[in-house]
């Protein structure tokens, strides 16, 4: 059914997902919070008793034998996501705040709730909008929330690789950044993604219509968030940033910080001059 309109009944059983909730519960050690550390690049990492906003995705991973892994190397649709047909998917944007210090080496709970599930119409035609809040709970606090917003989409016509273009001047602090193979992989195995479109050149371009390997949207997000960290010197209180278009392996990519009231709004600027992703970090 590939390219077929969505029913009305598939965009019911959808929404009724709406309120789902589930409590997964983890310890979170130092050994995975270094392996993050060292996946993004953080050489200044060192091991502590806290952790930085943001390095909270290294924790609670969907974890399947290889027979309940999807054609695309996620874990098969349905469960406590409802299973949309529409072939793509993506992380599109997140808003997370930290309340308390994020403790490793103790018990946490994440409860995570579904928000809202959302039919919209794009440029890219129809498109299925999922919002999950987690909340991350040590000892009956809350120590730090988040909402993300993933996208399902269907498979786009084969695109062309960005052409590299002189980028414009801009007051901001930068710093350029150009993800290879091998920074793609460490961060898919620290995280536990299998999703093709990271390593799988003809899956990507020939499956889903990508001129190439795709770099994570959630790896850009963290490169910039961590960028802040440098400028500010400190863990942020609060980040939120949102996809706007893909980044591909083995081109530069510019990490813009403005500083602004209370921390900095930060862009991810593609070879072509487009700005792949938008976020804002406070402190």
């Amino acid at each position: 059914m590939a390219g077929a309109k969505l029913t009305p009944e598939e965009i019911a059983d959808y929404t009724a997902a709406i309120g789902r909730e589930q409590v997964l519960v983890e310890t979170p050690t130092a050994l995975v919070a270094r392996r993050y550390a060292a996946a993004i690049g953080d050489v200044r990492y060192e091991e502590d008793a806290t952790l930085p906003l943001g390095r909270h995705w290294g924790f609670f991973l969907v974890v399947v034998s290889p027979g309940q892994a999807g054609p695309d190397g996620h874990p098969k649709r349905g469960g406590f996501i409802p299973a949309i047909r529409l072939e793509r998917r993506m992380f599109a944007g997140s808003r997370m705040e930290s309340f308390a210090p994020f403790r490793l080496g103790v018990e946490t709970e994440l409860h995570q709730t579904i928000k809202d599930v959302q039919r919209k119409e794009g440029a890219a035609g129809e498109l299925m909008f999922v919002e999950v809040e987690s909340r991350y709970v040590q000892a009956g606090t809350a120590v730090a929330a988040e909402v993300q917003t993933l996208v399902y989409l269907d498979a786009a016509a084969p695109q062309k690789l960005p052409e590299p273009q002189p980028l414009p001047a801009v007051e901001a602090v930068c710093e350029d950044w150009c993800p290879n193979s091998v920074d793609l992989f460490r961060y898919s195995a620290v995280t536990y993604n299998g999703h093709r479109i990271h390593y799988d050149h003809p899956y990507a371009t020939e499956v889903e219509g990508y001129p190439g390997l795709v770099v994570h949207g959630p790896l850009i997000a963290t490169k910039l968030l961590d960028f802040a960290m440098r400028q500010a010197g400190r863990s942020a209180q609060s980040f939120q940033f949102r996809a706007r278009t893909p980044c591909f392996v083995d081109q530069p990519i510019r990490l813009e910080a403005l500083q602004a009231e209370g921390g900095y709004d930060l862009i991810a600027r593609r070879c072509d001059g487009q700005i792949a992703m938008g976020a804002k970090a406070t402190f």
